[in-house]
């Protein structure tokens, strides 16, 4: 006689998370990142001269400065307004979105920001990917906004596309 396992009901409904979880599990990605600043450091790589932006298409954007090893979220509407607070003279962003091109734009035009895009999508992975291998001590996270950010400020000078506002 064969036996068979009972199944459990499958509950819907969402996760329910109170705002110390979450402001707790941010931290924890921001550490997490942070460590991976370091680490890259300790090995002699060179950070980018500016601060690194982690664009998304539906949220706010993840900004990286290395010289302060800060990450901060912060909504495209006030990116310009943060910027210009911390006298930030050079910009490098992972991907161009058609709806980020106004944002990109005021940054080139009003603020005389120095604007930097990977040239290839894939060059941040690809970078990734070469870190791991090289260096066997340093695994970088998935799924990880920070991560990518401190990341992309570590990718190589020749990957750096720099904008103008022929290009927007």
């Amino acid at each position: 006689m064969m036996k068979t396992a009972a199944k459990t009901p499958k509950v819907e409904g969402k996760k329910e998370t109170t705002a110390k979880k979450t402001v707790r599990n941010e931290e924890a990605l921001k550490e997490e990142a942070l460590d991976l600043c370091r680490r890259l450091e300790e090995h002699g790589l060179i950070p980018f001269d500016g601060v690194s932006i982690d664009f998304h298409r539906r949220r706010p954007v993840i900004v990286f400065d290395p010289r302060s090893e800060t990450s901060h979220i912060v909504k495209i509407d006030d990116l310009l307004r943060f910027l210009t607070e911390r006298g930030v003279r050079r910009v490098l962003i992972d991907a161009l979105f058609p709806s980020r091109v106004p944002t990109i734009a005021d940054l080139l035009q009003q603020h005389t920001i120095e604007v930097f895009v990977l040239r290839r999508t894939t060059a941040l992975s690809g970078f990734k990917a070469m870190v791991q291998r090289r260096y066997e001590d340093i695994k970088i996270p998935r799924k990880n906004d920070y991560v990518d950010s401190v990341a992309l400020a570590f990718t190589w000078p020749k990957f750096h596309r720099k904008i103008d506002l022929r290009l927007c």
